[in-house]
């Protein structure tokens, strides 16, 4: 048994480059009394790791130059001297990103067994949960016409497909044909704009020809500018993700939001993980909409926990469709 993890060398100036983060061999948890180790199974590819790496306080702790990086894992706990598990028991939580790892228990819950480790970080887990709880804060109604943006990525494919369940006009805004064409063919979105192709605000014009009522934002930026030009009066929008500042050294400025006084409407940030003693309420309607065929995902998985950099390129290049994870260890 060796261990491996993903540490943290300088702070990244726009995109993850070489030499901002090095795979280093890393000592073997040893659980002491009240701690559990976990052997890694998958980890979620997520744009919020370049945030984490940082030199700012965000809602967890800052990242130090030498630690190892966090991330979404799922696991199976090896040893255990923790009342609540038990070797052998599936878990899931915001850890290290590490082969192994040591928890004392307060950062992880159990998958429930009757979920598919392979679509967990697909369908459920903080990816199906945030589209699930980012539209509850905005309250779509039947009628309604709700934009998402990065509309083919984990989260935004899922709101969209949610939102038309609630009886929504959707439209989806993504990075490139191939992404467009799937979420209006497959995923059944009523439209899609190609933001690096096309005129944002023309297309939003014609596709969106009664305004905008719900806007669910992954990106903020000019997507959210043009957005804001097209709202109707008392719209509402989930601010999930602001894509557009994670790499860039400046932020990116928004210039009208004077439009959410003029419109009355409202802009609400949130964060999924409020919302943890629910999440078992939002993976019982996920499953039964999943049972039901109303919604459908796509999962890229990649094989080895070097494979990280890479992931974090492509996801950023809108180079996969759906959810990315890499696959650190076979399943149990």
């Amino acid at each position: 048994m060796s261990n491996q993890g993903w540490c943290l060398l300088r702070r990244p100036t726009g995109y993850f480059q070489e030499g901002d983060i090095v795979l280093s061999d890393l000592p073997m948890p040893q659980p002491a009394p009240g701690q559990l180790r976990i052997r890694t199974v998958y980890l979620s590819i997520d744009p919020a790791y370049r945030v984490w790496a940082n030199d700012i306080i965000l809602y967890f702790p800052k990242l130090e130059i030498g630690e190892t990086l966090r991330g979404s894992i799922i696991g199976v706990v090896e040893e255990s001297y923790h009342p609540d598990f038990t070797p052998g028991d599936i878990v899931t939580g915001v850890l290290r990103i590490q082969k192994y790892l040591l928890s004392d228990g307060t950062d992880i819950m159990k998958v429930p067994p009757d979920l598919s480790l392979r679509s967990y970080f697909a369908l459920y887990g903080h990816i199906g949960t945030t589209a699930y709880f980012g539209l509850e804060i905005v309250h779509p109604k039947a009628g309604e016409t709700l934009v998402v943006s990065s509309a083919a990525g984990g989260v935004g494919s899922l709101a969209g497909q949610m939102a038309k369940i609630y009886g929504c006009r959707v439209v989806g805004i993504a990075g490139a044909d191939d992404r467009c064409r799937w979420i209006v063919d497959e995923l059944g979105f009523d439209a899609a704009i190609n933001y690096r192709t096309q005129d944002v605000d023309q297309r939003l014009r014609e596709t969106c020809p009664d305004g905008i009522d719900v806007y669910f934002d992954n990106v903020g930026g000019a997507i959210l500018d043009s957005v804001c030009l097209q709202l109707n009066i008392g719209a509402r929008i989930a601010l999930c993700g602001m894509l557009t500042n994670y790499n860039s050294d400046q932020p990116v400025a928004v210039y009208n939001l004077l439009e959410l006084i003029l419109k009355r409407a409202s802009a609400h940030g949130f964060l999924v993980t409020d919302y943890l003693p629910r999440y078992l309420e939002a993976f019982t309607q996920i499953k039964a909409w999943e049972a039901a065929n109303k919604i459908k995902y796509r999962l890229t998985v990649l094989d080895g926990i070097e494979q990280l950099p890479q992931a974090l390129e492509g996801i950023f290049a809108s180079r996969y469709l759906g959810k990315v994870v890499l696959q650190i260890a076979p399943e149990p």
